[in-house]
């Protein structure tokens, strides 16, 4: 998850970087807030993450569901803030303003499984992440396949089974200049919904995603030339639904490498 973003950081201006001492790491907002269905996997989700930052120094996180933090004073000392399996308003407009002007000063934004399944009024938000939640069928033995080489998805195979939630998104996040690395194989999937939703998420169907290098309008193009642009990094994986997730040590490679 954050292995690539303390690589980046690393290349930053030497005038940004303290001479004095070893470099510490990237300080990270983990938002876990939910106001509808909270997900059982959240606390060893915590756990994980927490110990991930231990063992590696890849970044200093700041677990949290305290919405007053989504303020300009608040954002400004992260680096990154990720969305861990939230759900519905999770910020006010004000919040959402601060996260949006946040965005458009050079903060990444990282989303686990259900991190997209809020803020669906937020164009800022969804354009940011790549797309928002829209269902997922019964969880089930979902068969994933990769589409590309990269570090995020390297430790994976290239294509495997595993007991998961297929989500399903209201857009394609690669209107919105994200790249998809990870689909699954809806015709293996008990799923009596699919096809019949008023949403594209484009296809193959999305399940991870990134965009790095390239900006993005945060109003998705309804404000003009003066619409807030987000230069910072991203990076989505909807895998995650399980505690058992969470402790895979392959699947926390997956995570520890996005």
């Amino acid at each position: 998850m954050l292995a690539l973003l303390a690589t980046a950081l690393s290349a930053l201006p030497l005038l940004l970087v303290p001479v004095v001492g070893a470099q510490s790491p990237p300080p990270v907002l983990v938002y876990s807030r939910t106001l509808g269905y909270r997900h059982q996997s959240i606390p060893v989700a915590i756990d994980a993450l927490a110990s991930i930052a231990q063992n590696t120094s890849l970044y200093d996180p700041t677990f949290s569901e305290d919405p007053s933090l989504f303020t300009d004073e608040q954002l400004q000392p992260f680096k990154a803030v990720v969305f861990l399996s939230n759900s519905e308003e999770v910020l006010d407009l004000e919040g959402q303003a601060a996260l949006a002007r946040w965005l458009g000063s050079g903060g990444s934004l990282i989303g686990l499984h259900a991190g997209s399944a809020c803020l669906f009024n937020d164009t800022a938000f969804g354009t940011a992440l790549g797309s928002w939640f829209d269902y997922h069928p019964d969880l089930q033995n979902v068969t994933f396949t990769k589409l590309m080489s990269h570090p995020t998805i390297d430790m994976l195979p290239d294509r495997y089974t595993y007991v998961e939630e297929a989500h399903h998104f209201r857009s394609d996040p690669r209107s919105v200049n994200c790249t998809v690395l990870l689909s699954y194989d809806p015709s293996l999937v008990d799923d009596p919904a699919f096809g019949t939703r008023p949403y594209y998420q484009g296809t193959p169907p999305p399940i991870a995603w990134f965009r790095e290098g390239q900006t993005v309008d945060l109003t998705n193009g309804t404000a003009g030339a003066e619409a807030a642009t987000m230069t910072g990094r991203t990076w989505f994986t909807s895998l995650g639904h399980t505690s058992d997730f969470w402790r895979d040590e392959l699947n926390l490679g997956h995570i520890e490498a996005g």
